[in-house]
């Protein structure tokens, strides 16, 4: 801290906060909303002008499925920040793994996402358990974000349709 300047830190999601130093961050102010995106010289951070549901809009790699509406993934927050989460999917109930229509949820979502590997989330608050809640988009192996958001799998309504979840 330099002549009583107040530390800024980035809300990188997750409840986790990086302090912000560096010119990076020169010219925004409190609760601006910044987009952070890795470029070839870096990391670079701008101002968020997308859409208020966006914000929290994260690309992540499955690390495996626990259930028919749960998922585990790693989540590349940006700056070198990653993190592991638990995720429920959002708007569905698949049945518990003791009875087959659990099982087979959970290897549906195994064989959905097993190929890709690369999930597109959009995150809401917690659930009572303190998991995180989820829109889930999966895309072919080597398919970009915006190649996700266009032809991606909608695993929570694709459960839904393979009646395999009811709706939550």
């Amino acid at each position: 801290m330099e002549d009583g300047q107040e530390l800024a830190f980035l809300d990188l999601g997750f409840n986790i906060w990086l302090p912000a130093r560096g010119r990076a961050l020169d010219g925004y102010a409190d609760r601006d909303l910044v987009l952070v995106e890795q470029g070839s010289l870096g990391w670079k951070v701008t101002a968020f002008n997308g859409d208020k549901q966006d914000r929290w809009l994260y690309a992540a790699r499955l690390d495996h499925v626990v259930d028919g509406d749960t998922i585990v993934v790693f989540i590349e927050l940006g700056l070198g920040v990653r993190t592991r989460q638990i995720l429920r999917l959002n708007a569905v109930n698949a049945a518990a793994l003791t009875e087959p229509a659990g099982v087979q949820a959970r290897d549906y979502l195994v064989e959905q996402i097993g190929d890709a590997g690369s999930v597109l989330l959009r995150t809401y608050k917690r659930d009572k358990y303190a998991r995180f809640v989820a829109d889930v988009l999966v895309g072919r192996s080597g398919d970009s974000v915006d190649g996700m958001l266009a032809n991606g799998l909608f695993l929570n309504q694709a459960l839904l349709d393979q009646n395999l979840a009811i709706r939550a």
